[in-house]
């Protein structure tokens, strides 16, 4: 379980680079490869929350121009969100996939589908919260947070309704500068979009 001192020192540096984000019009960025960073991610949700089952479904390299840093605290926060809905004996799933000049990671959790506008809502700092019924902890700076650091970047957040149940919380980065990359790394996980499951549930089970 997340320590109380562990969640207060996300906010407080969710609230330096938020207040970062508004004082710089762009932050330093390279080609990252956000496969190495959604690694780094999920082994540090797992350390903190070692009940959950993580399940991640995508081709690799997955490459965008960004800055690293903020990608890891965008994703972790999107994370963070997934735990908050997700009863301990469901899965979280995670999916991603470069398309064209665009990477999109997906956060799927397995919580209470709400309604398009309350997602909307979600993203803002001082926005609503969920719907009654609908029972969280937390900040609720997190995903006001993701959405800032990842438009700072020039990308996307959104969030909708998961068939049949839950929702999904995504995000989209511009595609790296050189989108050749050496013939090794090119291999993908699977022929398909769809691709194998990877299920994790210990922070050193990705393999």
């Amino acid at each position: 379980m997340q320590s109380e001192a562990e969640k207060a020192l996300l906010i407080l540096d969710g609230f330096l680079r938020l207040a970062e984000t508004r004082t710089r019009a762009r932050p330093e960025t390279a080609n990252v490869p956000l496969h190495a960073v959604l690694r780094k991610v999920v082994a540090a949700h797992l350390r903190r929350n070692p009940h959950r089952s993580i399940s991640v479904q995508g081709d690799t390299p997955l490459f965008a121009r960004a800055n690293s840093l903020w990608v890891e605290l965008a994703l972790s926060n999107l994370l963070s969100n997934a735990e908050k809905y997700t009863p301990k004996d469901r899965a979280i799933d995670l999916a991603f996939q470069q398309s064209g000049s665009t990477a999109t990671i997906l956060v799927l959790d397995a919580g209470t589908s709400m309604r398009q506008e309350t997602y909307n809502a979600m993203w803002g700092i001082y926005g609503h919260g969920p719907e009654a019924g609908v029972t969280v902890s937390g900040s609720g700076i997190g995903l006001a947070l993701c959405k800032e650091l990842i438009e700072g970047m020039g990308g996307r957040v959104w969030a909708g309704p998961r068939d049949p149940q839950g929702s999904v919380f995504a995000l989209s980065l511009p595609g790296p500068w050189d989108k050749e990359v050496p013939a090794p790394l090119a291999t993908p996980l699977s022929e398909h979009a769809s691709g194998p499951s990877l299920r994790l549930s210990t922070a050193n089970a990705w393999s």
